[in-house]
C-alpha cells in the first residue's frame, strides 16, 4: 500500500498506532491494566486502545473518524500518511 492511501485497518497493533501518533506529535501515553490511554496534550481529550494483540477494525475506524478527525480536527490524509497497517 502506498503511503497516504486509505488503509483497511485489518491488522493494526498498538505499537503501530503509537509510532504514527509520535510522528504526528502532541500526544502522551500511559498504560492501564489492559489498555493504553492516549491523551492529546493541547485539548486533554483521551481515547483508549488495547495494550496487546490486534486492534479491531471497528475500533480503529472509530479512533480515526471520531477521535482524531472529529474531535481533534486532523485530516484523514494527515493520519493515513503515518498510519500504515
Amino acid at each position: 500500500m502506498a503511503k497516504g492511501t486509505k488503509p483497511k485497518f485489518t491488522n493494526c497493533r498498538p505499537k503501530q498506532v503509537l509510532a504514527a501518533l509520535n510522528k504526528i506529535g502532541d500526544f502522551s501515553f500511559w498504560q492501564g491494566a489492559s489498555h493504553l490511554i492516549i491523551k492529546h496534550k493541547k485539548t486533554g481529550k483521551k481515547f483508549s486502545i488495547p495494550r496487546s494483540g490486534v486492534i479491531s477494525r471497528g475500533l480503529m475506524n472509530t479512533f480515526v473518524k471520531k477521535y482524531l478527525v472529529g474531535q481533534l480536527g486532523f485530516t484523514e490524509k494527515e493520519i493515513y500518511k503515518y498510519l500504515n497497517c
